[in-house]
């Protein structure tokens, strides 16, 4: 993900027994559409044993933040 253009940060959560959650965070949409394919790409490569379903993927715009 770092390598992508307007990548701001990557969240993975454990969300219990065999889930996860990641969520990342880009500038713009172009860089969240990249790291999309990247990601399918990852899991197809590297974890297609481990995770036989794929991924369901959300996209939206920052709603509320909370920082300073």
């Amino acid at each position: 993900m770092r390598g992508i253009d307007g990548f701001v940060a990557y969240y993975l959560i454990d969300a219990g027994p065999g889930r996860v959650t990641t969520v990342s965070v880009f500038s713009d949409r172009a860089g969240a559409e990249e790291s999309t394919r990247a990601g399918a790409k990852f899991v197809s490569d590297n974890l297609a044993g481990w995770a036989p379903n794929p991924p369901t993927v959300v996209q939206g715009e920052v709603a509320l933040d909370a920082f300073p």
